[in-house]
Parts: structure tokens; C-alpha cells; sequence
């Protein structure tokens, strides 16, 4: 009896260490999105909704603008950012990097995702999709989504549906593989260099290697380059925020935006835009 007593002990030690978030005192549910990014309703099961917060005693007063101020008492939307991106894109590369900055400010409260540009055509012998920069862009592409794939298929490894930050390691594998200029995506050796530093694994079957030369990485281009003609996305990059189209960097420069940059620059301007739609998602009414 002692030893089944220590043992249901250390299960559930082991249950509360993983529900509990490694920075602040933030419970945070990873909500599904539709294909634009907009937040879908998620249902749980019945264990799952036990580990959720009552939230019916809460009243109007806890409108929240300012990320800090939830508490951990509170089940949190994140806000969806969806990238219509080319990974040897010139512009993309840009602005991943301004993004990456923003997300400095507010990586805790968002949901990051990537939409390539690229049109099928069953004719191109590689892959059976055209990419504006040539098949060294597919081949980033496909890198950077098998990155993504891989990253997605570990998080629904986990039974708990609290988890923290699961686009970070996808995140950095792309910032890493633009560290070398915009040809660098998509090269053997930056893929294998960039998954170990991030810490995806690159070897074996369930590896990005396996992922990138396998059927897997094409149908995963293919996948993206339909999202993103339904999407409407012309140019990379588009930036999506909340499901709502916000600006887009073309020609070295921001167009069509509805973000303050030129007030308050680019990386005050997203970060604004960013917790006000937070702010807006995470209203609690009684």
C-alpha cells in the first residue's frame, strides 16, 4: 500500500510540475484558428474542462488591455499572427526580423504561423510547385514547414492542452536559417546546423530530414501554397493579425497598413496593435 501511495504521489507531482508554466503564474490555453487565423471555439473533454478556471464569478471590471494584469485565475486567448511569407524572400526576411524584435515584447500572448507563396503546377519536375525565387526557395519552404510540422506533432504528444510558446522552436529554426542572408534557407547544412541548435531533430524517421526529401515536405508546400492563394495573399510579407489583414512589407517598404508605424515605428506600432487586440480577445463579460 506504501509503495502504491508513493507512487500515485510522485504521478501527480509530476502532473502539477507540467501544468505549471516555467515563467509567471499564467495558465494559458492554446486555442485552435481557422485558416486566416481567427480564433475558433475549442471544445475539451470532461477531464480537460476540470483543469480550466471558473470564470463565472468574474465580473466586467476585468477587461483587460494590459497583458500583465490577468492573473493566473484566468484562461487567456492569444493573439493569432499569421506571416504570408517566401523563405529567400528579401522582403520576408525583413520582416521576420522586425518581428521577431516585436515578439520580444509580446511572445507570451501570441500564437505565431507561416503561409508560403507559391503556385502548383504539375509540371515543375522537383516538387510540382512554382516558387517566385526559383526550387532553392521551395526547398526553404519546405524546410521551414517541416519545421513547423514536427514542432505541432510534439505538442500533441501531450495529453495536457496547457502549453507554452509552441511555435518557439519552429521560430527560431526560421531566424536561424536567415542569419546567413536570404539564399541560406533551404541548404542542407543550415537545416542541419539550425534543428540541432533549436533542439528539433533532424535524423531518423520522424526527423526534418525525413520530412524535407520524404512526400511529407511537398505535401506540406502544397498544403500552404492553397491556403494561401484562398487567403487572397499576393505579397510576402503579409502580415495578419487577429484574422484581420494589417500591412504588408513590398518593395522594401510597409504598404497598406492600418498599424501606427509611421507614429510610432515599426516595432512600437505591431506591439501596440498586438496587446490591443489581446485586449480585445480576452474581455470578460459576466
Amino acid at each position: 500500500m506504501l509503495g502504491l501511495y508513493l507512487f500515485a504521489l510522485i504521478v501527480a507531482q509530476s502532473l502539477r510540475i507540467q501544468a505549471i508554466p516555467q515563467r509567471g503564474n499564467e495558465l494559458e490555453v492554446v486555442f485552435r484558428y481557422d485558416i486566416a487565423g481567427r480564433p475558433l471555439q475549442t471544445q475539451h473533454s470532461a477531464q480537460e474542462t476540470s483543469m480550466a478556471i471558473d470564470l463565472s464569478s468574474k465580473s466586467k471590471t476585468d477587461m483587460v488591455s494590459d497583458p500583465e494584469s490577468l492573473t493566473h485565475q484566468q484562461i487567456k486567448a492569444r493573439v493569432p499572427i499569421l506571416l504570408g511569407v517566401m523563405s529567400q524572400c528579401p522582403d520576408a526576411l525583413y520582416c521576420e526580423d522586425v518581428f521577431n524584435r516585436v515578439l520580444s515584447y509580446v511572445e507570451n500572448i501570441v500564437e505565431m504561423d507561416l503561409t508560403f507563396l507559391a503556385k502548383i503546377n504539375v509540371s515543375e519536375p522537383t516538387y510540382g510547385v512554382t516558387c517566385r525565387h526559383g526550387v532553392g526557395e521551395c526547398t526553404g519552404n519546405i524546410h521551414e514547414l517541416c519545421a513547423i510540422h514536427q514542432t505541432d506533432q510534439t505538442d500533441m504528444a501531450f495529453s495536457l492542452p496547457i502549453v507554452r510558446n509552441r511555435w518557439r522552436k519552429w521560430w527560431d529554426f526560421v531566424m536561424c536559417s536567415n542569419e546567413g542572408g536570404r539564399w541560406e534557407p533551404g541548404k542542407e547544412a543550415v537545416g542541419k546546423e539550425c534543428a540541432e541548435r533549436v533542439g528539433l531533430q533532424y535524423s531518423g524517421r520522424e526527423g526534418l530530414k525525413q520530412c524535407i526529401h520524404g512526400d511529407q515536405g511537398e505535401e506540406l508546400l502544397k498544403s500552404s501554397a492553397r491556403r494561401t492563394a484562398k487567403l487572397g495573399i499576393t505579397n510576402s510579407c503579409t502580415v495578419i493579425i487577429g484574422g484581420k489583414r494589417r500591412c504588408v512589407r513590398d518593395d522594401e517598404r510597409w504598404k497598406d497598413c492600418d498599424v501606427p508605424i509611421e507614429e510610432f515605428g515599426e516595432i512600437d506600432g505591431f506591439v501596440k496593435v498586438i496587446r490591443e487586440e489581446y485586449g480585445r480577445l480576452n474581455v470578460i463579460s459576466q
